[in-house]
């Protein structure tokens, strides 16, 4: 596995790039309890791509994905969305981007309990001072498979029903990238794919972006490419891989560490 000294693409060359990270560093504490959770760490995903990250427990995964979307500050080195250093965003400028360029989905839904399906759905675009357009709403909650929950809570839905909302929410302001960290984490396996469709499908048919961290092989091939994290750096990225390629890479990354 090769260690990459200049940004490394996760998918396709040639592309335009949705998100980027340039030498990427992170770090926790200081002294002798310093923790480097990223390591000058530089990879780009393309436009209108899918990409998986994946990596051991620790290795930097998450930290990268929070960087690059602007909800935690890298210590050094840049990220970019759509060719926009975050860094160079005021406070303001930067809470814009990420309601409005920027969908996030999580392991834990994060739905509101006393809200519905609905009231989740349209609560950032509300947060944003405008008026949800119901047209689009009842739109994508029948893309989503949820037109006959929207008046349901989170309680009475069950966990894939919930992750829909979630991702619901995510997408309803069509934004650039959805930055996706576990979503399928607390799934079955038949909810977790009916997500990763959805995921799929938000690239091929909206020209979104997708990066996903994810522990699971099936999960990551669905992916145009997976990105392989170790130590807080960049160790290989693989092009449209199986299961069973992804998993034996995952292996030999936890040999070689």
């Amino acid at each position: 596995m090769n260690q990459h000294s200049r940004p490394a693409d996760a998918a396709r060359p040639g592309a335009s790039y949705a998100v980027e990270a340039v030498d990427l560093v992170k770090t926790y504490g200081t002294g002798p309890a310093e923790v480097r959770a990223l390591d000058g760490l530089s990879v780009r995903f393309p436009a209108r791509s899918f990409t998986a990250v994946m990596g051991p427990s620790g290795s930097g995964k998450s930290t990268l994905l929070q960087c690059a979307a602007g909800l935690d500050t890298p210590t050094g080195g840049s990220a970019l969305i759509g060719g926009v250093d975050l860094a160079t965003l005021g406070d303001d400028e930067l809470t814009r981007i990420r309601r409005e360029r920027i969908g996030f989905v999580f392991q834990q839904y994060n739905l509101l309990p006393e809200l519905t399906a609905e009231e989740n759905i349209v609560l950032p675009v509300q947060l944003a001072g405008r008026r949800p357009e119901r047209g689009a709403v009842r739109e994508l909650a029948e893309r989503l498979g949820l037109s006959g929950r929207l008046g349901h809570r989170p309680a009475e839905m069950s966990g894939g029903q919930q992750q829909r909302v979630a991702l619901g929410r995510a997408l309803l302001t069509r934004p650039e990238v959805i930055f996706a960290d576990e979503p399928t984490g607390n799934l079955d396996t038949r909810s977790s794919g009916e997500i990763l469709d959805l995921l799929r499908t938000s690239v091929r048919e909206l020209g979104q972006t997708v990066v996903m961290v994810t522990h699971d092989p099936v999960a990551a091939s669905y992916a145009d490419g997976v990105v392989l994290v170790a130590d807080g750096r960049l160790v290989d990225t693989l092009a449209k891989p199986d299961p069973a390629r992804i998993a034996e890479a995952m292996r030999l990354l936890g040999e070689v560490r």
